[in-house]
């Protein structure tokens, strides 16, 4: 992954994790991952259906909704809807959802390890 999709309080693989192989970023753990060169071992965690109900999201068909967020299925990942229209871009991975909940709430959008 490139550095600047690593961000605080976003939820990643992590090699060599001792606990799991997931762990959600602390403001600690990105200082070391600076100091230490170590954001090869970052991986990112692609996006399920399963995962959007553990972060909270109610399953409505091909619609994953929640505070007044509607996510839509496609082929290979989600989009936003706004009414019946996608907005921006696909996205694939857990911290690329965490990074827009919080873009449009300015709530952090936890994943239940």
């Amino acid at each position: 992954m490139k550095i600047r999709e690593i961000n605080i309080g976003c939820t990643y693989y992590i090699s060599g994790c001792k606990d799991s192989d997931m762990m959600t970023l602390s403001e600690k753990d990105f200082e070391n991952i600076i100091l230490f060169k170590t954001k090869d071992r970052i991986t990112p965690i692609k996006l399920t259906k399963e995962i959007l109900i553990k972060c909270g999201f109610n399953n409505n068909g091909y619609f994953y909704q929640m505070n007044g967020l509607t996510l839509k299925t496609t082929y290979d990942g989600f989009v936003l809807l706004s009414g019946q229209y996608s907005v921006g871009n696909e996205f694939y991975y857990l911290h690329e959802l965490q990074n827009l909940y919080f873009a449009l709430t300015k709530d952090e959008l936890i994943f239940k390890l």
